[in-house]
């Protein structure tokens, strides 16, 4: 999935690094990135209550294990 926009796919908002490094909880947010996805990708990649966020990267070498957010 990427971030541009692409003539056919269907719009959607993104929850990106950051949205789930800075914050404790994943809520509906207006403010997400807009960009667009296949069926397919919205399918595979939708967030759910429930699911855990775990980010492969983090801001500082120490607190990686910190960065894991629930939706």
């Amino acid at each position: 999935m990427n971030k541009k926009t692409e003539d056919g796919e269907e719009d959607v908002r993104l929850c990106n690094y950051t949205d789930v490094y800075n914050n404790d909880k994943i809520v509906d947010d207006p403010n997400f990135m807009r960009a667009t996805a296949t069926q397919d990708e919205i399918k595979r990649f939708t967030l759910k209550r429930g699911d855990v966020l775990i980010t492969k990267d983090s801001e500082e070498w120490n607190d990686m294990q910190f960065r894991v957010r629930h939706c």
